[in-house]
């Protein structure tokens, strides 16, 4: 009893996941009811194993998420640096022979 009035006297002022000190009281009293002052320990360490195999598995999926995004933007960045390649190539090609011309029209005027 001890244990749930000092959880009691920190909760009564402060919120636990949107649920007051009242509410976390009567959570705890039908946990007791439900599994027994014996049974609780087990049942909370599994729940905390439970908790952090989702969080394992949660950051696993996320760092696999990024892993692939990362794949596709140095696919990307490959791909746009071709083809700025290319695009000043072509600007070279183009100032190449607008430099042609203008000596073909320079020597026609003369």
């Amino acid at each position: 009893m001890i244990y749930t009035e000092i959880i009691c006297t920190y909760y009564c002022n402060h919120y636990l996941l949107f649920i007051s000190g009242s509410e976390i009281m009567v959570v705890l009293l039908a946990a007791f009811l439900l599994f027994g002052t014996k049974r609780l320990p087990e049942v909370a360490r599994g729940l905390g194993k439970a908790m952090r195999e989702f969080k394992k598995i949660t950051n696993d999926l996320k760092t696999e998420i990024n892993t692939e995004i990362n794949k596709d933007n140095i696919e990307i960045n490959k791909e746009l640096k071709g083809l700025k390649d290319a695009a000043e190539n072509i600007s070279k090609e183009v100032d190449k022979n607008s430099d042609i011309i203008k000596k073909v029209i320079k020597t026609k005027e003369e």
